[in-house]
C-alpha cells in the first residue's frame, strides 16, 4: 500500500527496531502516481532527525526513486 496513511503507519511500526547503525529503505520516494510515499519521505526530511539519501533517475519512463535512511 502507497498510501501516506499506510506508509506512515508502516515506518513507525518498524523504525524502533532501527539502531544506530541500521538502515531503512524507501521505495517510490519520487513515483508521480504513488504521492503518498513522497509526501512522508518529505515529512521526514522535516523533522532533522534522520540522515536521508535519494537514488532518483529522472528523465526516463519509469522514475520511481530509492531512499535510504538512517539516524543522525
Amino acid at each position: 500500500d502507497h498510501t501516506y496513511e499506510y506508509v506512515k503507519k508502516d515506518f513507525f511500526n518498524y523504525n524502533k527496531f532501527l539502531n544506530d547503525s541500521g538502515v531503512i529503505g524507501f521505495h517510490d520516494i519520487d513515483n508521480p502516481v504513488c504521492l503518498g510515499v513522497n509526501k512522508f519521505w518529505n515529512e521526514l526530511k522535516g523533522t532533522g532527525k534522520y540522515e536521508q539519501q535519494e537514488f532518483v533517475c529522472r528523465g526516463y519512463p519509469l522514475q520511481y526513486g530509492i531512499g535510504m535512511l538512517t539516524l543522525k
